[in-house]
């Protein structure tokens, strides 16, 4: 049996290979981190049905968000053909000595979608929330979060769906 003697050609590969897996490693840590990370839980979901006529104005409050107190309301109404202003409501008053646990809102999606079911435009808020994209109503505490904008194109849009997502603590 012919063997490469120690210290030549075969002892030379082993730490090369655990010099590459080093440099590797963190790589893959990092890869199957970004991978393996966790749907958002999700409050609630709103589905509205907006028809054929155009120009259709929709407003809907939810009076308690998962039945934790906290509110939600929607808006929307034309302002041309196939544009759309849009408002976003988050907000809850809590009576003096009630408790109620902290609600943590990490994201709003807001999907239009056409009557063969294709996506027309997704709209998803989480950066604007609030520090560091959360809007946080503390424990038994009082809160508000608005968010305005306008949507154009939307002429087609023939269903809207709603995820608030988060959680109460």
């Amino acid at each position: 049996m012919d063997r490469a003697p120690r210290g030549g050609k075969e002892a030379s590969v082993c730490p090369t290979i655990r010099r590459l897996f080093a440099l590797l490693m963190p790589i893959l840590v990092f890869v199957h981190q970004a991978g393996a990370q966790e749907e958002l839980p999700v409050l609630e979901t709103y589905s509205f049905q907006l028809g054929d006529s155009g120009g259709v104005e929709l407003t809907f409050l939810d009076p308690s968000i998962k039945r934790g107190g906290a509110q939600f309301r929607f808006t929307l109404h034309p302002t041309n053909v196939g544009e759309y202003h849009m408002r976003l409501e988050v907000f809850r008053h809590v009576k003096p000595d009630v408790i109620t646990f902290a609600l943590l809102l990490e994201r709003i999606e807001v999907a239009f979608w056409d009557s063969q079911g294709k996506l027309v435009r997704q709209v998803v808020i989480d950066r604007s929330l609030g520090p560091d994209g959360l809007f946080i109503i503390g424990d038994s505490a009082d809160g508000y979060f608005q968010h305005r904008r306008t949507e154009q194109d939307l002429a087609t849009a023939r269903h809207i769906t709603i995820r608030l997502l988060g959680n109460y603590e």
